[in-house]
């Protein structure tokens, strides 16, 4: 075991007397300072070592080199003599003190340096709440204020067969929306007319069979009935989804990025239509690892926007195509391949390399519209959106102007997020993911001319139809149940 020893000085350092208490154990020494103020006497000394020695803080220890040796009675008085007339203490004290300073000094900065921390944490929670307070506030008086768009009845429809999901819409319009000149074709936008099926507008649903999950078909709504268009099972293939979209009193299904399937007269007889993908085999426009998605897009002339998919295959969408489609000619070819910019959005992650999702696309006099659901790649079910908004870019993917933005979703409380879908009307659907937001899970409508925000009211005894379509004042929903159990026809009655 080794020895212990320790010894008090008592001295006079600076304006104050000051005690130095050195303990060595074995080779190792520390040492405790305490600062009396006033010259203390022994009684004084003696007292304060019998009822505070336990509660000094000795600085971490330093090798120091102990000499074991006997003295005679005479040396002994001598080092007595020579401690008591020492004004100061050695070498080795003073560097156990040295150490012992530096460990207080890094010990307050780490102390500083955290209640630093917990202050900024504080204000900052407290502007976040400040913040949530008067969004809250904003977003009451805007929902209290807020016109709702008012829908009527017109028909409803209750599908014989078993359907999945509504995956994408159309409407053909009454009259043919492209009359054919000798080179040119003459458009007339059918879709932003009013119209209503008195006209002999029809709607469109791209679904799926639940009996055969790999068997496509179109439902084509009219005032007769539903008329079904089945697909077969060999229409997709397993990497690429079909991709409707209308033209006129016409419409087509891409498959798998090659051709177009173009249904006209009574739908009866399709016609195949290959899509060129660049003059060169190896200058291609789409890449070989994109994947087509079935995301809604709308257009309203010959350039159709399509949503893919590449390199990481989730069914989401993160690129964009267009495709030039000319039904007189019978010709189709892709035109660029791009992705949104993400460093346009206020709420982009620069931690990833994933471009902005797209939830849906639109082609209106010339400009493309976008609205992306943010970038996140987790579960948005679990975990909530990051952001959305909704863009006019070029058909390189640049942001030319944000039309709308959210806040970064997910530095709120609760789970929060929007998807898009164009219509083929000046509105744009905005279908809430949770119950539990600003929205209380109702959709709403926003207006890409007038930029404001429109509650829906539904017609009675169909507040839980879902709207998928609007065409002129002709409005299509539908309603899920674990599969597809009513579609309606509605009109528009007015804005309250």
């Amino acid at each position: 075991m080794d020895k212990l020893t320790c010894q008090m000085t008592v001295l006079f350092e600076g304006a104050f007397w000051v005690g130095v208490f050195e303990k060595t154990e074995g080779n190792r020494l520390s040492v405790a300072k305490v600062t009396f103020g006033a010259e203390p006497k022994d009684l004084e000394v003696r007292d304060f070592i019998l009822k505070h020695f336990y509660e000094l803080k000795f600085s971490p220890e330093v090798k120091t080199q102990v000499k074991e040796r006997k003295q005679n009675p005479k040396r002994a008085q001598r080092e007595v003599k020579k401690q008591l007339q020492r004004a100061g203490i050695g070498t080795k004290s003073q560097q156990a003190l040295s150490l012992q300073h530096e460990e207080n000094k890094q010990k307050r900065k780490e102390k500083n340096r955290e209640q630093k921390r917990i202050e900024e944490e504080r204000q900052f929670m407290l502007k976040q709440a400040k913040k949530k307070k008067t969004q809250r506030q904003i977003t009451k008086i805007v929902r209290n204020s807020m016109a709702a768009l008012k829908l009527s009845l017109i028909q409803k429809y209750k599908p014989e067969k078993a359907y999945t999901y509504v995956y994408s819409t159309g409407f053909l319009s009454g009259e043919r929306a492209l009359t054919q000149g000798a080179e040119t074709i003459e458009e007339e936008n059918a879709f932003m007319s009013h119209a209503c099926p008195e006209q002999g507008v029809r709607a469109l649903i791209l679904t799926r069979k639940e009996e055969v999950p790999r068997a496509y078909s179109v439902l084509v709504l009219s005032e007769t009935g539903i008329q079904e268009i089945e697909l077969g099972e060999d229409f997709p293939d397993r990497e690429n989804d079909p991709m409707l979209f209308s033209f006129g009193d016409s419409f087509g299904l891409i498959k798998a990025k090659k051709e177009i399937v173009y249904f006209t007269g009574d739908f009866s007889s399709p016609e195949i239509i290959p899509i060129k993908n660049g003059l060169l085999p190896f200058s291609k426009v789409l890449p070989d690892n994109a994947r087509e998605r079935y995301f809604q897009t709308v257009s309203d002339g010959r350039l159709i926007p399509v949503c893919f998919e590449k390199e990481v295959y989730y069914g989401l969408s993160r690129c964009f195509a267009l495709l030039d489609f000319d039904p007189v000619k019978k010709e189709a070819k892709w035109k660029g391949f791009s992705e949104i910019e993400k460093n346009a959005f206020t709420h982009h992650d620069d931690r990833t390399k994933d471009a902005p999702k797209i939830d849906s696309l639109k082609m209106a006099n010339e400009e493309i519209y976008a609205f992306t659901s943010g970038e996140s790649t987790g579960s948005v079910n679990k975990w909530g959106m990051d952001y959305y908004a909704l863009a006019k870019i070029s058909p390189e993917g640049k942001v030319k102007e944000k039309l709308l933005e959210s806040e970064q979703l997910k530095a709120g409380e609760k789970k929060s997020g929007v998807n898009g879908t164009f219509t083929h009307s000046d509105y744009l659907i905005l279908t809430p993911l949770f119950n539990n937001d600003d929205w209380k899970g109702k959709q709403k409508l926003f207006s890409l001319s007038k930029r404001e925000y429109l509650d829906i009211t539904m017609p009675r005894g169909m507040t839980k139809h879902s709207l998928y379509n609007i065409c002129g004042e002709l409005c299509l929903t539908a309603l899920y149940d674990r599969g597809l159990k009513e579609i309606g026809l509605c009109k528009i009655e007015g804005i309250e």
